[in-house]
C-alpha cells in the first residue's frame, strides 16, 4: 500500500511506494532531495518509488543546503533580497491560482524535456544546478504557481525577445533625440542675446580665390550700435512691403463725443430695421427715387425666395409703392440691377445668367428671364461668362457687361441683342463699381463704360472698340472701387500694388492724360476700399469696408474730411450727398436713410484758394458731427 508523505521543501504531497521508508527520494515537483521518515537510516540500497511525483536516488549524505536545481519559480518582481535562512521554513501553500503571478526570468534549461539518449532524466549541469537553487531561495516566498512543463521555456523565451526589441527600440529612440538636440544646438547662435546684424559671414577657406572674393563684396557692415540698418532700397523713401504701409494715409482723429456740424438734407423713414435692408439704389434721372430692397420671404426648400421693393419720391421723401419680385439663394447682394431713367422700370438678373425687366407699382413683367446665350449655341451657349452689370440707356434699350468684359446692347421691345463690343483687354471677372464703372451721357451712344484690365483701365462705348484709359502705377494687383465723374472726364481708382510690396493706394487722373493726377499711399488702418463716387467736378469719396472713408479734393490734392458711421453701413450716392443707412435713434425697431452732404457745405478751397484743416465727420442719424 502506497504511502502520502510532505515534501519539506515545497509542501506538495508525494505518493511513495510500500517499502521506502528509510530510502532517499527527490521530489519531482522543486527537485528536493531528502529521506523518507521510518525504517533503517544505515540502509545502503535505496528503492524506486512507482509514482509519479516521486524518484529515488543512490545513496549520499543528506544536505539542505545544496539542494539540485530546481525549476525557476516565478515571482512577481526581481528581488535582490539575500537566500532565506534554513532556520525559517517555508509557510506558502501548496498550489497558488493567483493569475496575476509573474514568473521568473530563469534558466531554460530549468525543466527540460527528457532526451531519449540520456541515461537519467534528471542529468542536470552543476553550476546551473547551484545558481538555480540560490533564485529558487531567493523567490520562492513568492512563487505562486508552478509553470506547466509544457510550454514554460517557450513563454519565457518569447518575454526575454520583447524585452529586447523594446530595450533596442528605446536606445534607439533616445539616440535619435540626442542626434536632435546637437543639431538644434548647433543652429542657435553662439552669443545669447545678441542683436541681429546684416553682416555677412566669412568667406569659407575650402572655396575658390573667386568666390571668396565675391562673399567679400556682397558683405554688408553691421550697423553701429544705436542705429538702424542703411536702407538699400532702390527709393528708400517709398513704402516698406507687407499688408500695412508705414507712412500711408490716415485719417484725422475722430472726436470721443463729436459735436453735431450739419444737420442732414433729408432723411427717410423707414417701416422696418437696419437687419431687414439687402440694398439701397438711387436712380430715375426723369424721376429720382430710392429703391430699398429687403428680403420678405425665405421660400421653401431654396425655392420660391421674394423681394420687396419699397419706392420713395426724393421730391417728397414718401413711399410710393412696393413691388415683389422673385429671388433665389444663387444672387448675393447688392443683386446686379439698375433703375430706368423714368424711375419706375427696373431691370434684375434672375435667373442667374438671365435678364427680368418689371414695371415697378405693378404686376407686369416686361421681361421674364431673357436668355442671354440663347443666340449661342452648342459649347459656346454653355459658357456664356454670365452678367457682370446692367445698364439702361432708354426705357426700351439696355445694355449688359459680361464678366468677361464684353458690352452687349439689347432691345427690350424685340427681346433681341441689337450690338456688341470686343472684349476689354485681359478683363476677368468684372465687378459693378470695383473693377467696372459706367457713365450715363445725355446721348445713349456717347455713354461709356471703363473696366479694368491688365494694369490699367480701358473704356467703350456701346457696340465700339476698347480704347485705353488710363495706365494704373506701381504694379496693380486688383481694383478695388473704380468711380467716374458726372461728366465722363475723370477717374477715381483705388487698388492694390504689388511696388514696393503689397499695399493700398488710391488715384484720379483725367482720362488720356499719361500720369496720375495724384497716387496716394492708403493706411491699412483706413481699411479696404470698396466703392468710390464723385461728389462734385472736383471731388470724389471713397468707402472702405470698416464703415468709413474719406473726402479727396482732386483739383488741390488734398483731404478734405474722414468719416465714419457708427457701424457699417449701406451708402448710396446721389451727386454730391450721400444716402446712409443708419437706425432711428427714436425706435430700435426702425432705420432712417439720411442724406449727407460730402464735402461739407462750407468747403470752398477749390473756387477760393483758402486753407482748409482736414476734419473727422461722424455720420449720425442727425446729420454730421466732428
Amino acid at each position: 500500500m502506497s504511502v502520502e508523505i510532505a515534501c519539506p521543501q515545497c509542501k506538495g504531497i508525494l505518493k511513495a511506494p510500500p517499502g521506502m521508508a528509510g530510502k532517499k527520494a527527490r521530489c519531482k515537483r522543486c527537485q528536493h532531495a531528502f529521506r523518507i521518515p521510518g525504517g533503517d537510516a544505515n540502509s545502503e540500497m535505496d528503492s524506486t518509488g512507482d509514482s509519479e511525483n516521486l524518484s529515488v536516488i543512490a545513496d549520499a549524505p543528506f544536505a539542505f543546503d545544496q539542494p539540485p536545481m530546481p525549476p525557476a519559480p516565478p515571482v512577481a518582481k526581481k528581488s535582490e533580497s539575500k537566500p532565506v535562512p534554513k532556520s525559517e521554513p517555508k509557510t506558502e501553500p501548496v498550489a497558488d491560482d493567483n493569475p496575476f503571478a509573474i514568473p521568473t526570468a530563469g534558466p531554460i534549461e530549468a525543466e527540460p524535456a527528457p532526451e531519449p539518449k540520456s541515461k537519467s532524466k534528471y542529468k542536470t549541469k552543476p553550476d546551473k544546478a547551484e545558481s538555480s537553487a540560490k533564485n529558487s531561495s531567493r523567490s520562492q516566498s513568492y512563487r505562486t504557481k508552478v509553470p506547466s512543463q509544457a510550454g514554460g521555456g517557450r513563454g519565457r523565451t518569447i518575454k526575454l525577445l520583447l524585452a529586447a526589441l523594446l530595450c533596442a527600440g528605446g536606445g534607439a529612440g533616445g539616440f535619435y533625440a540626442f542626434m536632435e538636440y546637437q543639431k538644434s544646438q548647433s543652429s542657435q547662435p553662439a552669443v545669447a542675446n545678441a542683436p541681429p546684424t546684416d553682416s555677412a559671414p566669412a568667406p569659407d577657406p575650402s572655396k575658390p580665390v573667386e568666390e571668396k572674393a565675391k562673399a567679400a563684396v556682397d558683405a554688408k557692415p553691421a550697423p553701429v550700435a544705436g542705429q538702424s540698418a542703411p536702407d538699400r532700397r532702390p527709393n528708400p523713401n517709398a513704402p516698406r512691403g507687407g499688408p500695412k504701409v508705414s507712412g500711408g494715409m490716415k485719417l484725422p482723429p475722430f472726436a470721443d463725443k463729436p459735436k453735431a456740424y450739419e444737420k442732414p438734407t433729408a432723411t427717410i423713414s423707414l417701416d422696418h430695421d437696419v437687419m431687414a435692408v439687402r440694398q439701397v439704389m438711387v436712380g430715375g434721372s426723369e424721376g429720382p427715387v430710392v429703391l430699398v430692397m429687403r428680403r420678405t420671404f425665405d421660400g421653401l426648400g431654396g425655392k420660391g425666395m421674394k423681394d420687396t421693393i419699397d419706392r420713395y419720391a426724393l421730391n417728397t421723401l414718401r413711399r410710393i409703392d412696393q413691388t415683389e419680385v422673385p429671388a433665389d439663394a444663387v444672387m448675393a447682394y447688392p443683386r446686379i440691377s439698375d433703375v430706368g431713367p423714368g424711375g419706375d422700370r427696373f431691370a434684375f438678373e434672375h435667373p442667374a445668367g438671365k435678364l427680368t425687366v418689371v414695371q415697378l407699382g405693378t404686376k407686369t413683367v416686361i421681361v421674364d428671364g431673357l436668355d442671354l446665350a440663347g443666340e449661342m449655341i452648342g459649347k459656346d451657349k454653355a459658357a456664356h461668362p454670365g452678367i457682370a452689370s446692367i445698364h439702361f440707356l432708354t426705357d426700351e434699350k439696355i445694355i449688359i457687361v459680361t464678366k468677361a468684359g464684353v458690352v452687349e446692347s439689347w432691345d427690350l421691345v424685340g427681346k433681341k441683342k441689337v450690338g456688341s463690343s470686343e472684349s476689354f483687354p485681359g478683363a476677368t471677372n468684372l465687378v459693378e463699381r470695383q473693377s467696372l464703372a459706367f457713365h450715363r451721357d445725355r446721348d445713349p451712344n456717347k455713354s461709356l463704360v471703363f473696366a479694368y484690365g491688365g494694369g490699367a483701365i480701358y473704356s467703350a462705348v456701346p457696340g465700339g472698340k476698347p480704347q485705353l484709359a488710363l495706365s494704373v502705377p506701381h504694379g496693380p494687383m486688383e481694383c478695388l472701387a473704380l468711380a467716374v465723374d458726372g461728366g465722363g472726364n475723370r477717374l477715381a481708382v483705388a487698388y492694390r500694388a504689388s511696388e514696393p510690396g503689397k499695399h493700398v493706394r488710391f488715384l484720379h487722373a483725367r482720362i488720356g492724360d499719361p500720369k496720375p493726377g495724384s497716387d496716394q499711399p492708403l493706411d491699412a488702418e483706413v481699411g479696404v476700399p470698396r466703392s468710390a463716387e464723385w461728389t462734385r467736378p472736383e471731388t470724389f469719396s471713397i468707402f472702405t469696408d470698416k464703415g468709413q472713408g474719406l473726402s479727396w479734393d482732386a483739383d488741390t490734392n488734398q483731404l478734405i474730411a474722414g468719416f465714419r458711421t457708427p457701424t457699417p453701413t449701406i451708402v448710396a450716392a446721389d451727386g454730391a450727398k450721400h444716402w446712409c443707412l443708419l437706425p432711428d435713434a427714436k425706435d430700435a425697431k426702425k432705420a432712417v436713410l439720411v442724406n449727407v452732404t460730402l464735402p461739407p457745405e462750407d468747403y470752398s478751397p477749390s473756387l477760393t484758394g483758402d486753407k482748409w484743416k482736414a476734419m473727422a465727420l461722424t455720420i449720425t442719424a442727425d446729420g454730421t458731427a466732428k
